[in-house]
């Protein structure tokens, strides 16, 4: 199976939680964490260097595999 690691980064500041920004999408875990010490470098990323996360996904294999139901 071939996995990739996409990185994004989400910016809390006050209770308020930006839409999360995609940094990229990697091939290894290795990549991904370089990925994130590049942006860190970046203008606002440095700033809030704990909104970074790493999500591994398994390519073609469904990542929700369940419905929803809308709040009433």
């Amino acid at each position: 199976m071939k996995t990739v690691y996409l990185v994004q980064h989400e910016n809390i500041e006050n209770d308020y939680i930006e839409e999360p920004r995609t940094i990229g999408i990697y091939s290894s875990e290795k990549l991904a964490r370089e990925a994130i010490e590049q942006a860190k470098r970046l203008s606002g990323f440095g700033d809030f260097p704990e909104g970074f996360q790493i999500t591994k996904y398994i390519l073609n294999l469904d990542q929700w595999s369940f419905g929803f139901k809308l709040a009433e």
